[in-house]
């Protein structure tokens, strides 16, 4: 267990968090929090980012991969083997 202290940061507050507990968390500065209050106490989750299919494909466009129909148009071209559908 560690000790904080709560300090005023412009219109908040900040509570500090050791290096050591960041490292046990796998997070680093800039990463998103969930808070909850469970019986009286502070509970902080990491958020997992939440994407959308939009946001995923304009990814992929920026970093100049193939859409999967195009980049495996032998494969999504072919006549069905069985009950698949496209």
């Amino acid at each position: 267990m560690a000790l904080a202290k709560l300090r005023k940061v412009g219109g908040s507050a900040m509570l500090a968090i050791p290096p050591e507990m960041l490292d046990t968390m796998s997070v680093s500065i800039g990463a998103v929090f969930d808070l909850k209050v469970a019986n009286g106490s502070l509970v902080a989750k990491p958020a997992k980012p939440k994407y959308s299919l939009k946001q995923l494909l304009a990814e992929e466009k920026a970093a100049g991969i193939e859409p999967l129909r195009q980049a495996h148009s032998e494969w999504s071209d072919a006549p069905a083997m069985g009950r698949e559908t496209w």
